[in-house]
């Protein structure tokens, strides 16, 4: 035992031999320290070399925090009241103020004070921290007196902590130090200091928006309201109602619980009324009204409770039947509550979006219900006037006029009915489009026909269709200012100084009605019924000056004439509709008109019909792409129809012609089709003969390889059936070049025809040319089937087959 004693000291020996030495190396301390700490039994016996070592160097780090944690757990295992544990803060606070720039042994000092509830010294040491500290470096003590001091210090030095933070930091010093005032119960406080945070603009939150901090005030002005006395708490409130953007029924059932709690209940009534009437959101009015029934319920509940204790005590019968009474009227307050929600709501709405069409509407048709004339009156009024046609949503402004006319029509007041309309024609820039206004005046004929009255409905309709004043001005100054320019443009010409100004149209599209389709065709319906054929040509001609003209107009119109056996003025009609709207409408026009005069002349009026028909096929546009020129898709149904007059009314040489003028004139995909017609009708009259020239002409001029094979196959057949078998197979051998063995359906088809006839005309020869040129097709298209070859070795076979056939050989 005594031997180890004495290695021991031997090692204390040196390490102090080497601090003296060296007392300014950190390191030899250090090693000495920890040397102790492993061999010494007593930690008290370490504490005065650690004070040698502080003083040798004073602005060691190391050595001071490790001094204070082990001095702080020799301590801590003592009594509170030892020594120790002041002498640990003592060294804690030496080695803070030693290293005055280190926030981590203030933050030490600082933890251990509160842990030792030394409250006052812990505040005193925060704010040394503080003024010593660089301000980059407060954060950390801010930390630890946010997580620890707060939770223990007493409410008084916690709040003056955090108004000094606050000013630190506003974003979230204030609202930290709100939520501590409310934890601490210090509600007028509270309320103070968060309202005049509120009330300054520039502050913005960190974690929570401006509104949720109104709403959190708002709960605890309104639920401790008697602690609250240096804040008016209902002006607080309505200001934080102004303030707040977004939804505000919180607030408004605060401020109405603030005066319950008050027990001032008439005026928490009016602040629930003053609510539901000025809420622009649907959720802030379903949480008000609510809360407002709810708070009715509890007034008729109190006030059952009362009458039913007063009955227990047996009170004045007088004093009961007041109390019924007032049960009564809350019940009474409470019905007319609920049934006032769906107009509330409606009002809502109509706050929320003013120009919101379908819910003027639906508040006309709720007063509809009630049969209360004098609001619908007032609402229609209302929304007529609020409604902006260019902002108006869920439904047309002009369905607002419509409904308030028909309402007095409805109720037979005639006069009102035609005074609302005309109220409504009267202003175009009421309107967005043409079609609206147009739609009004509609309306208005409408109604005049319902009454009764045609001649009303066509003067109607009459001044609907007039050019208003307003546009033959504006279209006057147009055309002058148009020839104004153009003489300034000729004498300034060269000058360099003529300067391009652009008009632009403002008014609202709605001048335009009088072009409106919809009323010009209601006008000529009603037209035709009351009015004189006069009257409606210069109605017809007058939409073709207007170029609103469309062919259904126009054939309703020559139907109209044709009834009425006006067939040269429905002719001429159709002449100028005919000219004056363009290709392809214009075709609807030109086969009416061209069926309808055939059918009433014949053969009467050829060359006029003759003349038709080439005016009709003259203006049918062609279209140009790349270099070339493309006929009108449609100009074969012209054709056809041209080829049948002549055909029925005239002679047939004449049809002809007009099917070989057809056949170098429509398109090149409609060129098979007519050839094909022309073929029949020529076989029909002169006999299949004189069919060669066309079929010899359709091949040549035809492009497409499958319809020159279709004409060969048909050219080849028609020679066959008159006997011609060499002129078939010449045919058959002279097309075959551009057939394609390998493709089917046509080309497929031409081979079977020519197989078949060969073995019905044919010899053993002529079958052998041709599998031979057929062969030679296969070559060109590089494919070459075996069984051809096969079958081209063998000719006994090609003999078998053509005996199979039945017809005579060379050999027979």
């Amino acid at each position: 035992m005594e031997v180890t004693t004495g290695v021991r000291s031997a090692a204390t020996l040196s390490y102090e031999e080497d601090v003296l030495r060296n007392p300014f190396s950190p390191r030899r301390w250090l090693e000495y320290l920890a040397h102790l700490s492993r061999h010494t039994a007593k930690p008290t016996s370490i504490f005065p070399v650690y004070e040698r070592a502080v003083a040798a160097l004073p602005g060691s780090y190391k050595i001071w925090y490790q001094y204070s944690q082990t001095f702080w757990k020799f301590a801590i295992k003592n009594h509170p009241d030892h020594p120790s544990r002041e002498a640990s803060l003592s060294i804690s606070h030496r080695a803070a103020l030693a290293l005055k720039r280190s926030p981590v042994l203030w933050n030490n000092y600082i933890s251990r004070l509160v842990q030792e509830k030394r409250f006052t010294r812990a505040r005193q040491a925060i704010n040394e921290s503080l003024q010593l500290l660089p301000i980059t470096q407060h954060f950390h003590i801010w930390d630890i007196v946010t997580d620890q001091f707060l939770e223990a210090a007493p409410p008084r030095t916690c709040v003056l902590l955090l108004r000094r933070f606050a000013k630190l930091e506003p974003s979230s010093g204030r609202e930290r130090l709100f939520l501590y005032m409310v934890k601490a119960r210090m509600w007028d406080d509270a309320v103070r200091h968060l309202a005049m945070a509120l009330s300054d603009e520039s502050w913005e939150p960190e974690e929570e928006t401006r509104d949720q901090l109104w709403t959190k005030l708002a709960k605890v002005a309104a639920k401790h309201g008697s602690s609250v006395r240096t804040v008016d708490v209902p002006q607080l409130l309505r200001s934080g109602i102004a303030d707040v953007s977004g939804e505000k029924g919180e607030l408004w059932i605060s401020l109405a619980h603030y005066h319950t709690r008050k027990a001032d209940f008439d005026r928490a009534r009016q602040v629930y009324e003053e609510a539901v009437t000025s809420l622009n959101s649907v959720k802030d009015f379903a949480l008000v009204f609510d809360a407002y029934a709810k708070f009715q319920e509890s007034l008729i509940s109190a006030a059952i409770d009362e009458m039913e204790g007063m009955k227990e005590d047996r009170s004045d019968a007088a004093e009961i039947r007041e109390a019924e009474g007032a049960i009564d009227s809350l019940m009474e307050h409470l019905e007319f509550l609920t049934k006032r929600r769906p107009m509330l709501l409606s009002d809502v709405w109509l706050r929320q979006n003013p120009h919101n069409v379908h819910e003027w509407h639906k508040r006309a048709r709720m007063y509809k219900q009630e049969k209360d004339a004098v609001n619908v009156v007032n609402t229609y009024t209302r929304a007529i006037q609020t409604v902006d046609p260019w902002r108006a949503s869920n439904g047309r402004s002009q369905t607002l006029w419509l409904a308030f006319a028909r309402y007095y029509e409805d109720a037979k007041d005639l006069s009102s009915a035609r005074s609302v309309l005309e109220k409504a024609v009267e202003n175009p820039d009421g309107f967005r489009r043409a079609e609206d206004l147009a739609a009004v005046w509609c309306e208005y004929a409408e109604m005049e026909l319902r009454c009764s009255e045609p001649a009303r409905s066509l003067d109607v309709l009459r001044r609907a269709v007039e050019i208003p004043e307003q546009k033959r001005q504006e279209e006057l100054g147009r055309k002058q200012g148009a020839v104004q320019s153009n003489v300034e443009a000729a004498l300034t010409s060269g000058a360099g100084n003529v300067t391009i100004t652009h008009e632009y149209d403002k008014s609202s599209p709605a001048w335009n009605a009088y072009k409106s389709k919809r009323l010009w065709h209601f006008l000529l319906d009603l037209s035709h019924s009351f009015e004189s054929e006069k009257e409606v040509m210069k109605l017809h001609n007058r939409m073709l000056e207007l170029r609103i003209a469309s062919p259904q107009t126009i054939l309703s119109g020559c139907a109209y004439l044709e009834s009425k056996r006006l067939f040269e003025q429905a002719f001429r009609l159709y002449d100028t509709g005919c000219a004056s709207i363009p290709w392809p409408d214009a075709l609807q026009i030109w086969v009416v008109y061209l069926t309808r005069f055939v059918k009433r002349y014949g053969s009467k009026k050829l060359e006029r019909a003759r003349d038709l028909f080439e005016e009709a096929i003259r203006t049918a546009p062609s279209t140009k792409k790349a270099n070339h020129v493309f006929p009108h898709p449609q100009l074969r149904v012209l054709y056809l129809m041209y080829a049948d007059m002549e055909d029925k009314h005239s002679l047939a040489r004449h049809a002809l012609n007009v099917l070989a003028r057809a056949c170098r004139d429509v398109r090149e995909e409609d060129r098979p089709d007519i050839y094909r017609f022309y073929i029949v009708k020529t076989a029909s009259l002169f006999g299949v003969t004189k069919t060669r020239p066309i079929y010899e002409e359709a091949m040549s001029s035809l492009r497409n390889p499958g319809d020159v094979i279709e004409f060969a196959s048909r050219y080849a057949a028609m020679e066959a059936t008159v006997g011609e078998f060499d002129r078939a197979r010449a045919i058959f051998v002279q097309s075959c070049h551009i057939v394609d063995t390998r493709a089917r359906g046509v080309y497929e088809m031409f081979w079977k025809n020519w197989n078949d006839f060969e073995l019905a005309h044919g010899s053993e020869d002529t079958y052998t040319d041709m599998l031979r040129h057929k062969r030679d097709v296969q070559l060109n298209s590089k494919g070459v089937p075996a069984d051809i070859e096969v079958l081209m070795s063998n000719q006994e076979g090609i003999r078998n087959m053509v005996l199979e056939s039945g017809e005579p050989t060379n050999d027979q």
